[in-house]
């Protein structure tokens, strides 16, 4: 009897063992089965004070920061019992700076049963839920050169039975984290729904590929404003000396125009016959008006007239001779004769003689414009 009770408590020892063995491996399974994200749990942080906590009672101590993590260049992560196999790098993971562009290529070998949708990249779409990264807009709301493409897609035979895919991305973020992972969901089927027509999607996200960033900030999660009073710096000792040999440099040809301008040869302006004699006029006139007619006056109007004429000096007889083609010749003789009357034989003009003699010589001289 007591034999029969060890037999039996052994029995139900070894099909507990099964059952849990069976648990543990079916869990394996599923999680090499999966290429999504796999979420692994962890004990509370933190539990209200005298509660009991997990696993003994005893409470838990809060929880550090989690550190940042490790970064490896490339990564690797195997789904589907081998079918897929993804990989993810690129030629630089580290010393990048806010909103740098980053290139990053994903390598997906698999079966060729296994369908892939590339529509959420056509769509700008990299994250199902978000991530910390974002595709590459062109210029000018990015750093993306216009007219190029921030991702591009190949394919080709890898193997018998396997196909190979080249996603080239281009990204950045404007996160301020020294460390930050970059994740790619894309979706994919390996068999087909209850309908039998309809691929059975699942979400595929490639596994965390870290890239640094280069510690020139202070890389908190709040932006600082940064001192922003007013700062002076002492001149270096070359300012003056360039100062003052550019202010040289900058003012030297329009000097120097200046100068030649102000020192330009003026030639002296001769001024035609008519308004010679015309001035002479004037001032006799003039001087007619408050002292009386002269021999002086006589003897500078005779002088004008002939200069004007062209015939200084000459006699009347020689004038004649010269003019006697003139139409003018007899008011020219005219005049002539009453200034050296005057003059040779002391003769005094009447006012009716005198002027007739002012009228002829505004006869024969025309008037410039500028008296």
């Amino acid at each position: 009897m007591r034999n029969s009770k060890f037999l039996t408590a052994l029995l139900l020892s070894a099909f507990v063992s099964a059952l849990a063995f069976t648990g543990q491996a079916q869990a394996q399974g599923n999680a090499a089965n999966n290429c999504g994200i796999m979420a692994q749990a962890g004990p509370i942080a933190q539990v209200p004070p005298g509660f009991p906590g997990f696993p003994d009672g005893e409470e838990q101590a809060p929880a550090a920061p989690p550190e940042d993590p490790k970064p490896a260049n490339p990564v690797q992560k195997v789904c589907e019992n081998g079918r897929i196999m993804i990989q993810v790098g690129n030629s630089q993971h580290f010393g990048h700076r806010i909103m740098d562009l980053v290139e990053v290529t994903v390598m997906i070998i698999a079966d060729d049963s296994v369908k892939f949708d590339f529509s959420s990249l056509e769509k700008g779409v990299i994250g199902f839920e978000g991530q910390d990264f974002d595709l590459a807009k062109p210029y000018p709301l990015g750093g993306l050169a216009p007219g190029v493409k921030p991702f591009s897609i190949r394919q080709a035979k890898y193997q018998e039975g396997k196909t190979i895919y080249r996603i080239d991305l281009v990204v950045q973020s404007s996160v301020p984290k020294r460390a930050i992972p970059f994740q790619l969901d894309l979706r994919y089927a390996v068999d087909k729904a209850a309908d039998g027509v309809t691929p059975n999607w699942k979400r595929l996200t490639t596994p965390d590929f870290i890239v640094t960033t280069s510690n020139t900030a202070d890389n908190g999660d709040e932006l600082l404003e940064g001192d922003l009073e007013t700062k002076s710096s002492p001149a270096p000792w070359f300012m003056w000396p360039s100062l003052v040999a550019g202010i040289f440099l900058v003012l030297f040809w329009p000097g120097l125009a200046i100068v030649r301008r102000i020192n330009r040869v003026r030639p002296i302006r001769k001024s035609p016959p008519n308004e010679v004699a015309w001035r002479i006029y004037l001032r006799v006139t003039a001087q007619v008006k408050t002292a009386g007619w002269q021999e002086t006056h006589y003897k500078q109007l005779a002088a004008a007239l002939r200069v004007y004429l062209g015939v200084d000096p000459a006699t009347i007889n020689e004038v004649g001779e010269r003019l006697k083609e003139n139409p003018q010749l007899p008011v020219i003789l005219s005049a002539l004769a009453k200034c050296e009357a005057v003059l040779f034989q002391q003769r005094v003009l009447s006012d009716h003689e005198n002027e007739e003699l002012l009228d002829q010589f505004e006869t024969l001289v025309p008037r410039p414009i500028l008296l």
